[in-house]
């Protein structure tokens, strides 16, 4: 490993499992809800856990050379009235208070694209006052091969006092694309933050076609998993997810043969190919949406979570990142052409 990484608002690992392509080794992890907590000891039983995000002492806390963040997206949804900093959900402030205390080297992030309208602003101008400087982009699940949309924004902040300098994963080139205000970048002057720009489906999928590397680190397997909505950015997701048509509702759950995908079909074998593995039914014995199904669009293997309830799973996984979009996401920021090496 040649990097430590910290991880806030861990959920079940997909950010954390994402970040660690890039060599780093989760060392700790923040996350409020106890079953997410009992997922997360599934994987990296070595690693520290905190509960609350908002009472941790950071000056506790070991240093880390990177640090992960998915910061709770209501305030900035559309599904709901958008208070952006007068939501009791807003924790952008505690996220900043670690990177503060803790001044990593780089920050990765990803939140739901209306905070890009909303509060988007004030994260730039918080990391630019702390001498980070900040890219970003918005990738959809869709881009890497998923059969849903679940459009997010993904954002990186390098150290440029000495992170981008030391950091291995950040090569020289990137000092450049991390301008900060005032700076150039590429002989053109700039006056923002950072900058966006749609990810190409074909350089995003390559997070997502190299299959399981092996290189003395946790790797996103390509088999596994799926997502929910959690949010209104997540209903949106909701409506385009395909709609299974059953013969009957019993035979339906025992045999996903037995669905009639429609025009979904073709997404559905393709994300398969993707994971190695077919869609599991998506609807369960008394007819609901299946949490296994759910796991497989997420992009998790098949085998990530233990023993939960529906509610548990559905919940976590609906409040979780698409690992391989996040890698892809996370490798354009990087300008990384080697997405996963």
């Amino acid at each position: 490993m040649t990097g430590r990484l910290g991880s806030l608002f861990s959920g079940v690992g997909g950010l954390d499992l994402a970040v660690e392509q890039f060599g780093y080794a989760t060392v700790w992890q923040v996350e409020i809800d106890g079953w997410c907590r009992d997922q997360l000891a599934r994987h990296w039983p070595d690693a520290i856990r905190y509960p609350d995000v908002t009472e941790v002492d950071w000056s506790s806390v070991p240093a880390v050379d990177a640090l992960c963040g998915g910061y709770p997206c209501p305030p900035f949804s559309s599904a709901g009235k958008r208070l952006g900093e007068a939501d009791e959900r807003y924790l952008w402030p505690h996220f900043l208070d670690a990177i503060r205390a803790l001044r990593p080297r780089v920050v990765f992030a990803e939140n739901v694209r209306g905070h890009l309208s909303l509060g988007f602003d004030r994260v730039l101008a918080d990391l630019s006052a702390l001498g980070y400087c900040v890219r970003w982009t918005c990738l959809r699940a869709s881009d890497i091969g998923a059969p849903h949309r679940r459009e997010r924004l993904f954002f990186a902040a390098v150290d440029t006092g000495h992170g981008a300098a030391q950091d291995p994963h950040i090569e020289p080139r990137d000092q450049r694309r991390f301008a900060a205000p005032g700076q150039t970048q590429g002989g053109r002057a700039r006056s923002d933050v950072g900058g966006r720009g749609r990810a190409s489906a074909s350089h995003a999928h390559l997070a997502g076609s190299q299959g399981p590397q092996s290189a003395g680190r946790r790797v996103v397997s390509t088999r596994g998993g799926g997502q929910a909505p959690a949010d209104a950015d997540h209903a949106a997701d909701d409506r385009e997810r395909p709609r299974p048509q059953p013969r009957r509702r019993s035979e339906a759950a025992a045999d996903p043969a037995s669905f009639d995908w429609r025009g979904y079909a073709p997404a559905i074998e393709r994300w398969g190919r993707v994971l190695g593995r077919a869609a599991p039914a998506p609807l369960d014995e008394r007819g609901r949406l299946s949490a296994d199904f759910v796991l497989w669009m997420q992009g998790f293997p098949a085998d990530w979570v233990g023993d939960g309830t529906r509610g548990q799973r559905l919940r976590a996984y609906g409040n979780s990142v698409v690992p391989l979009q996040a890698v892809a996401a996370f490798s354009l920021l990087l300008d990384a052409g080697e997405a996963v090496a």
